[in-house]
């Protein structure tokens, strides 16, 4: 008899047939990192984690998904187990890549990969920020990573709003009301912001009153007057909008100081000569003492003040009312500004709305709480 051929061990690899199945191993390439401690908002890079809608005019976020499958050679085993899920960016509309049906992977070497993009800015700026992307493995979340979202600060692609001002405008507008606001440009000087009836103020016509303009300028690191708050980006926004919301509810509580008739049709003055009078002890306006109010000039200026009239005004502060407590301290050329400047500072300090900034740049993207990388 001849020789048996003895038996294979038992844990040998056959040479021919199935090949044994690939450990379920794949992890995210990207998102990557921590978007917070690590940002990385390279378009399509490895392990970016800050992506930014494009300044076409719908604007477009494009999202290039990435994992890795180790051992090598095991990405075709995987891919039929894997789905790319990413959340959504409010009404923005999501669209897979045709090769990528639901977020199902491609492959490219040992990785899987996937494309989605968003078309369109949403409304609301707490549609953007953090959000969460999962690769899926079998049906179940098998792994998440973090990234964020952000608009570009200075295009005009918001949805809605006001036709042609900038995106900050629009997104950090949502984040306080203070009243009615309009973007107004640039005012080519280091104005931020104004209400036009304490700058124009005029005899002939009503002013605005009421309405805050807000000018490009405001988008920087300002200190009101050299005496407020250091603030920047978002912080100065809103920072101003405290500041002339203030001198709106100047203007209005001044108003009933003075009666609604002839030079007083349009409320208390601030930037013409003054119709801060009340009438004297005969009750009647001058000059001279004791002249009837028709006496007093029918065309413009209107402006009364004579006789035994009497100024309404604090005897040290031209347009500040002698029954308002002055402001203290009044560091500054006026207590009208001091007024605003206070106010402002009570309620915005740097940092405080930083959390509310998605804009690219600003204080979320990039280097944290700096508001121009």
């Amino acid at each position: 008899m001849g020789k048996r051929n003895p038996r294979p061990p038992t844990n040998a690899t056959p040479t021919t047939g199935t090949t044994a199945p690939c450990p379920q191993t794949v992890r995210f390439v990207t998102p990557g990192g921590d978007p917070v401690r690590s940002p990385n908002s390279t378009q399509g890079a490895d392990g970016q984690n800050e992506f930014t809608f494009s300044t076409a005019n719908q604007g477009v976020l494009t999202m290039n998904l990435k994992a890795r499958v180790e051992p090598a050679g095991c990405a075709p085993a995987m891919r039929d187990r894997v789905l790319f899920s990413v959340d959504a960016i409010g009404a923005s509309t999501m669209t897979w890549a045709t090769a990528n049906p639901n977020g199902r992977p491609t492959i490219n070497g040992d990785f899987l990969e996937a494309v989605v993009t968003f078309t369109g800015l949403p409304e609301r700026n707490t549609d953007f920020g953090a959000k969460v992307a999962r690769l899926m493995l079998d049906g179940a979340v098998h792994e998440t990573k973090n990234y964020e979202v952000f608009f570009a600060r200075d295009a005009t692609n918001h949805p809605g709003g006001q036709a042609g001002s900038p995106n900050w405008y629009h997104y950090w507008g949502q984040v306080v009301n203070v009243g009615t606001t309009s973007y107004a440009g640039s005012s080519g000087s280091p104005t931020m912001a104004r209400v036009l009836g304490m700058v124009d103020w005029s005899y002939e016509t009503a002013p605005d009153k009421t309405t805050l303009y807000i000018y490009d300028e405001v988008v920087t690191d300002a200190r009101a007057y050299g005496v407020g708050n250091q603030v920047s980006g978002i912080d100065n926004f809103v920072s101003t909008l405290y500041h002339e919301s203030r001198h709106v509810d100047q203007i209005s509580r001044a108003d009933t100081l003075v009666p609604n008739v002839r030079c007083w049709q349009y409320g208390y003055s601030w930037n013409k000569p003054h119709n801060h009078w009340a009438p004297g002890p005969d009750g009647l306006w001058g000059p001279p003492p004791g002249t009837a109010t028709a006496s007093v000039a029918t065309a413009p200026p209107f402006e009364p003040g004579g006789g035994d009239d009497a100024s309404i005004d604090h005897p040290s502060w031209v347009h500040w009312p002698n029954v308002w407590p002055l402001p203290n301290p009044i560091r500054i050329f006026h207590p009208i500004e001091e007024d605003a400047v206070l106010y402002a500072d009570a309620r915005v300090s740097e940092g405080d709305f930083a959390d509310h900034d998605w804009g690219d740049p600003g204080k979320n993207h990039m280097t944290l709480l700096k508001y121009n990388d």
